[in-house]
């Protein structure tokens, strides 16, 4: 099964849904104020602008794992691995946030690839 790109893609798309809500004032404001330059120096605007970012960035990321899964091609072990300890990571520093489901959706591609094996 091809899963890992899906659960990326995922949890990207509400990453970004959560940031447009959570940072709807910021995101306005960055608008209003002409998008050019206009982030720093305000503190809100440069959280709401790397939240968003970093949903991007993770989308990006599914996209990129499509594309070894459509070769059936196994995901290099080492960014799963790294993938797995950024979810841990996070999880330890912010865990009421999406980490959880960032360590889980790792977790269960190391298992699908074979790599973990269950005790």
């Amino acid at each position: 099964m091809k899963k890992a790109n899906v659960w990326l893609k995922l949890l990207a798309l509400l990453h970004l849904l959560v940031g447009l809500i959570l940072y709807r004032e910021p995101l306005l404001a960055w608008v209003n104020a002409g998008l050019f330059n206009a982030v720093e120096p305000h503190w809100d605007r440069v959280a709401a602008f790397w939240f968003m970012l970093s949903g991007a960035l993770l989308y990006g990321l599914g996209q990129l794992v499509a594309v070894f899964e459509a070769r059936g091609e196994a995901l290099p072990a080492t960014f799963v691995w790294g993938w797995l300890t950024l979810g841990v990571l996070g999880t330890v520093a912010m865990p009421l946030s999406g980490f959880p489901l960032v360590t889980l959706a790792a977790a269960l591609t190391l298992k699908q690839q074979g790599v973990w094996q269950a005790a």
